[in-house]
């Protein structure tokens, strides 16, 4: 599940977990299951479109990219 950051649902939840308030937290999650595993993002990004630094294209290609021989630190 994607929820929009301005979406009445991510705005409760991210309060009750800042605020610390546990059985809000709670009572959201018994009425929306997939709050567990839901992220917040805009949802108005075109499929595919991921900017997320583990997996944008910058880092795919660094890692293909190896390290010149002078960057490489000895072990000691």
């Amino acid at each position: 599940m994607l929820l929009d950051t301005t979406a009445p649902l991510a705005l409760a939840a991210v309060e009750a977990v800042h605020a610390g308030d546990v059985p809000a937290l709670q009572d959201l999650l018994t009425a929306h299951p997939g709050l567990a595993t839901a992220r917040l993002g805009d949802t108005r990004m075109p499929a595919g479109s991921c900017t997320s630094p583990r997996t944008g294209p910058a880092t795919t290609r660094a890692a293909r990219t190896p390290s010149p021989p002078w960057s490489r630190r000895e072990r000691t």
